[in-house]
């Protein structure tokens, strides 16, 4: 029993180490993680040591400080893949499409746990001016699919995310939960959501859900764009082709 337990703590402080890094994923030290985490430094030098040797980080051979390794990106991405699973598989083909269409970067959202995910990304030809990656995680208060997705979820749902702190990104980031739950109605009514400059300023996002044949929301389909070129307005012909895109991906999934 006493070695069981022993294993469980070098476990448990694996994992803290390692949740040390996100979200930015920089160097640090065997001295700083040993301040960030409080335990002793011969504990973190030793479980470092394992950690790179598989790969869960890489050590830089001239700072001799650590990041995020392979193993890490590997378990992220099988963990993206089964987010979306058939839904994946299915809308890339059409996401890709949308994208020559529009020429705007599109964004396949869904949402795991209480975070929004970029399960795919496919960047247009004009430039966005802010960098989209697979993976990414997004503010559910402000992220355009993320509101599509929620307000097409069930209440206790609502109640899940509302709840949450909403942090304020620029002036525009609705930050109370009464404003949000105003406007996930509103998302949920004309069936498409719109972030406008909410978290990054000159950006905005329009999505669509994707309603599984239960019409429950599994994901979302988003175009990002410069606020001068996606225009956030119920008229915009850009919703035409989301809506279109997300009925040819729900009449193919199972």
């Amino acid at each position: 029993m006493k070695e069981k337990n022993l294993n469980s703590n070098a476990v448990e402080k694996a994992l803290r180490i390692l949740m040390t890094f996100p979200p930015r994923n920089s160097e640090l030290g065997t001295v700083d993680l040993s301040r960030r985490t409080g335990f002793h430094v011969a504990t973190v030098n030793r479980i470092l040591q394992i950690l790179a040797q598989n790969r869960f980080l890489y050590q830089n051979p001239f700072t001799r400080k650590f990041k995020l390794g392979p193993s890490v990106f590997a378990l992220g991405e099988a963990a993206i893949e089964s987010l979306g699973g058939d839904l994946l598989h299915v809308a890339i083909p059409y996401l890709n499409e949308l994208c020559e269409t529009l020429r705007e970067t599109i964004v396949l959202e869904v949402i795991s746990g209480t975070s929004s995910i970029m399960a795919y990304v496919v960047e247009g030809k004009q430039t966005l001016g802010i960098r989209a990656n697979i993976g990414s995680r997004l503010p559910t208060h402000a992220a355009a699919g993320a509101k599509a997705i929620i307000a097409f979820s069930a209440p206790e749902t609502w109640d899940l995310f509302l709840k949450k702190k909403m942090k304020g990104f620029t002036k525009r980031t609705i930050t109370s939960p009464e404003k949000l739950k105003v406007e996930l109605a509103k998302v949920r009514k004309e069936g498409v959501a719109f972030t406008r400059e909410e978290v990054d300023q000159g950006v905005n996002a329009i999505a669509v859900p994707i309603l599984s044949y239960k019409n429950q929301p599994v994901g979302a389909v988003v175009v990002v764009g410069p606020s001068s070129r996606v225009k956030c307005r119920t008229g915009s012909p850009l919703i035409a082709e989301l809506k279109k895109t997300v009925s040819a991906v729900c009449a193919h999934l199972h």
